[in-house]
């Protein structure tokens, strides 16, 4: 598919000449086209991309906040954004572009898009969900390695999203939610894993629904969720006096030597493990849960802590292939996860 016929596709959504079966649709003179972002992305030579705008719910949170709360704001929505609502949005885009796939870590989908705007520009952008919600981004890039100027109008391929002003990305943002709001929902689902856990999320019937994915269906992010959370635990015991005495040596071990700066870091670990020993054995038994005693089993190597007797009996306990077996339906991930709890067991048993 060469780029004129993407081009012609665009043009005609903007005048109200919609193919939805090809992926355009137009509103309000603006055209979209919505394309697999590697084929936008190889049609007109580019490479990476940056975050241009939030769109949907969280962009309307953002706006009933007074703008001295940015940096507030942007916490909160990241965890707090109104998904349902984003969903119908995924929803038509499915319509759109049936071959889109949903599900995976930090994105949940990413798409290609061509849009034209009312005063005649023409530009590749994104359309993604990622950790900060539903999003369209665009490619840093100044110059594209496509130029295309069309006959007989002022309509140019090789203008940069990210040159936008804010009253024309606020422009662009509203009408991409008013056009897919005219677009038929089609179902669709996938998991999605950030840092914070894991929810399976789509439409089902035409209702969207969201379900969160216990931690441990996971093995690798239960293990890592874990780790942080023990973190969590050695960074809430350090007191005042802690913090000035690590502070000072710092100061003066990192203008001699980085690596000796480096080592004092590390013992500043070794220190705080130590004094809250009890405690994090405590959290493990407490979550009742294989992956907590292998995540605690990793946790300790990688940090020269101790490993008792008893704590390495119930680490080898709760570490055996026989007991994850039956988890994994592909081949490829049961022999990965053989190959590790093995790997893990010997280490622990050396330990």
């Amino acid at each position: 598919m060469n780029i004129n016929h993407l081009i012609r596709l665009v043009l005609n959504a903007s005048k109200g000449i919609n193919n939805i079966d090809e992926g355009a649709i137009g509103f309000s003179n603006y055209g979209f086209l919505f394309r697999q972002v590697s084929l936008i992305a190889d049609r007109f030579g580019l490479e990476y991309t940056s975050g241009l705008s939030p769109v949907g719910s969280r962009r309307e949170l953002i706006e009933d906040w007074d703008n001295d709360n940015i940096q507030k704001k942007v916490t909160y929505l990241c965890y707090r954004s109104n998904k349902v609502k984003d969903l119908y949005y995924a929803g038509a885009l499915k319509t759109l572009l049936p071959s889109v796939e949903f599900g995976g870590n930090d994105k949940f989908f990413e798409v290609g898009m061509l849009i034209k705007t009312p005063n005649s520009k023409i530009f590749p952008a994104t359309f993604y969900w990622g950790s900060k919600g539903l999003s369209i981004g665009g490619w840093k890039q100044e110059i594209f390695s496509h130029f295309v100027m069309l006959e007989k109008s002022n309509t140019y391929i090789g203008f940069a999203p990210l040159e936008l002003t804010d009253d024309e990305l606020d422009g662009l943002v509203e009408t991409i939610q008013h056009t897919l709001q005219t677009v038929h929902v089609s179902d669709f689902e996938g998991d999605y894993w950030t840092e914070f856990g894991g929810t399976t999320m789509g439409i089902r019937s035409g209702k969207p629904f969201i379900m969160e994915i216990p931690i441990d269906n996971d093995p690798s992010f239960a293990i890592v969720h874990y780790k942080g959370e023990f973190w969590e635990i050695l960074h809430s015991s350090i007191n005042s006096k802690d913090k000035i005495i690590f502070k000072e040596r710092m100061s003066n071990m990192a203008e001699v030597n980085p690596e000796k700066s480096s080592k004092l870091v590390n013992e500043f670990n070794k220190y705080l493990i130590e004094k809250c020993y009890n405690l994090l054995i405590d959290h493990v038994h407490k979550k009742c849960s294989r992956f907590a005693f292998q995540a605690i089993g990793h946790f300790l190597i990688e940090n020269g802590g101790k490993i008792t007797s008893d704590l390495k009996k119930s680490i080898l306990e709760n570490s055996r292939w026989r007991d994850e077996r039956y988890r994994f339906k592909d081949i490829t991930s049961k022999i990965e996860r053989k190959k590790f709890l093995y790997n893990f067991r010997a280490e622990i048993l050396c330990y």
